[in-house]
C-alpha cells in the first residue's frame, strides 16, 4: 500500500517525515508526490513547515492539505525571523511537531526516487535497536539555474569519503569534515534527538549537527542504494553569495567551537582542526585590508595553530606582536 492509499486512515503515526519549505513552489509537488508514492506497511504523518515563503508555496502545501487532511500536518510561518540563523525556527518547530516512532526528513526541492526505501529504512531500525539512524547513497541533480547545468553525480562521490553498505559509529563520522551521505537520505529514532541542545540556533550546519547529535546516541546504517535526489537549482542557500560571506565563516568559526566542545570525534580528528584553520585563514586579508592588523595576525596564529599543531606557537606570536 502506498502512503497516498494509507492516506485517510486513523492511527497515531509510526512514521514522521518532515519537510521544510522556503520560496520552492515549483519543487512542492514533485517532493510530495515522491513521499505518496512511497510503499509503506505502517502508519506515517507528513509535516511540513514554510518560512513565510514570498512565492505560492503556502498555497501549494494548503492544496495538498485539504487533499490529504488526515495525512499532511501544516505549519505555515507568517512572518521570517532575520535575526535568526535562516530557518531555524522552521527546521525547530517542525523536528519537535513529529509524532512518530521514527522520523524521516526531505527538503522541498529534494525528492525520493526508491518506492521502497522508507520501508527500508524503517525495517532497519526495527531490527537493530541499538541503531539510532539509517541513511543511504543520494544523486546530486543540477538544475538548468545551476552551475552545472542538467548533470547528475554521486553524493559520496561529492564528499570524497568511501563508504559501503554496513554499520558505523560517531567516530567514523567525525574522521573527515565532509558529511558522506545527505539529511534527505536519513531516518531516526525520533527520541534520540530530543531535546535539541540550547546551541542548535547558533550554528549555519543544522544537518550537520542532527548527524553528530544522533550518532553520539547510537550507530547508524548507510545502505549503497541511493534512494533520493539532491537537488541544486542554483538558489539554494548553500550557492548563495550570503553563505559564502564573510559574516558566515565567522558563523562557521563559532560553530566550529561548538561541535569542538560538544562532540569527542570532533577533537580526536585532525581534519576538522584543518577546516577550522581554512576558516580563519578566509579572515586575514578582508581584515588586514581595512586596517585591522592585530585582528588578521591574531587570525593567522590560529589558522597555524590548527593547520599546523606540531609547531612553536609562543615563538610564532612573539614574532608577530613584537
Amino acid at each position: 500500500m502506498t502512503i497516498r492509499e494509507q492516506g485517510s486512515k486513523h492511527h497515531r503515526p509510526v512514521l514522521s517525515i518532515s519537510m521544510l519549505s522556503y520560496n520552492q513552489a515549483e519543487y512542492l509537488p514533485r517532493a510530495i508526490e515522491s513521499i505518496l508514492d512511497q510503499r509503506l506497511t505502517v502508519p506515517c504523518e507528513i509535516i511540513i513547515g514554510d518560512d513565510c515563503s514570498s512565492d505560492e508555496s503556502q498555497q501549494v502545501l494548503q492544496r495538498y492539505q485539504r487533499e490529504y487532511p488526515e495525512l499532511i500536518r501544516l505549519h505555515l510561518h507568517t512572518d521570517r525571523v532575520e535575526a535568526e540563523i535562516p530557518g531555524r525556527r522552521n527546521n525547530v518547530t517542525n523536528l519537535l511537531a513529529c509524532r512518530g516512532e521514527f522520523t524521516a526528513m526531505l527538503d522541498a526541492d529534494d525528492y525520493y526516487i526508491d518506492p521502497d526505501k522508507l520501508q527500508r529504512q524503517v525495517d532497519i531500525l526495527t531490527a537493530h535497536p541499538d541503531l539510532s539512524m539509517s541513511c543511504h547513497e543520494s544523486f546530486i541533480e543540477w538544475g538548468p539555474e545551476s552551475p552545472r547545468p542538467n548533470y547528475r553525480s554521486s553524493y559520496r562521490n561529492k564528499s570524497g569519503v568511501t563508504i559501503t553498505t554496513g554499520i558505523y559509529g560517531h567516530d567514523d563520522l567525525t574522521r573527515r569534515y565532509s558529511m558522506p551521505f545527505h539529511i534527505s537520505s536519513i531516518m531516526f529514532r525520533t527520541v534520540s534527538l530530543r531535546p535539541l541542545p540550547d546551541w542548535f540556533g547558533k550554528i549555519l550546519s543544522a544537518d550537520q549537527a542532527i548527524f553528530y547529535l544522533l550518532t553520539m546516541r547510537g550507530d547508524y546504517h548507510y545502505d549503497e542504494r541511493p534512494g533520493s535526489i539532491r537537488y541544486f537549482s542554483g538558489k539554494n542557500y548553500v550557492l548563495s553569495s550570503e553563505y559564502r560571506s564573510l559574516e558566515s565563516v565567522r558563523l562557521k568559526l563559532r560553530e566550529t567551537k561548538i561541535f569542538y566542545d560538544h562532540f569527542p570525534g570532533v577533537r580526536k580528528h585532525q581534519t576538522f582542526r584543518s577546516f577550522s584553520g581554512r576558516l580563519h585563514l578566509r579572515l586575514v586579508k578582508p581584515l588586514a585590508a581595512e586596517g585591522k592588523l592585530g585582528a588578521a595576525a591574531n587570525h593567522l596564529v590560529r589558522a597555524a595553530k590548527d593547520l599546523y599543531p606540531e609547531l612553536n606557537f609562543t615563538r610564532v606570536k612573539k614574532v608577530l606582536f613584537s
